[in-house]
């Protein structure tokens, strides 16, 4: 099933969550919301980061792969990678699994 995201709140909807990349299976970050409304992220190479919920998610497109869904963050200049498209996002309460697309453009419109 599709989840479609425009915010980190459509992300940890479910509460805590896994994103593991499509291709191999790798934990790429760890979403825990917390008490105050943010969300923590912890990304696969251990950058630890807090989050607000309502922080906008974009799509960047790819000519010849997938697009990544990136983001801006005050305590970076650069916009920063959440995920590429089709990875996987599980729900750790349930196991539920989602496709993470973009709530417009991406491979599913």
């Amino acid at each position: 099933m599709d989840l479609k995201t425009s915010t980190f709140a459509d992300l940890i909807q479910h509460g805590k969550c896994i994103i593991k990349c499509l291709m191999s299976g790798e934990v790429v970050r760890t979403l825990t919301p917390n008490d105050d409304g943010s969300i923590h992220m912890l990304a696969g190479d251990g950058t630890e980061l807090t989050i607000q919920a309502e922080t906008p998610i974009t799509y960047e497109s790819w000519d010849m792969d997938r697009g990544s869904l990136i983001f801006a963050h005050p305590d970076y200049s650069d916009k920063l990678k959440i995920c590429t498209e089709l990875d996987i996002l599980v729900v750790e309460a349930t196991g539920a699994e989602f496709s993470v697309v973009p709530a417009t453009g991406g491979l599913h419109g």
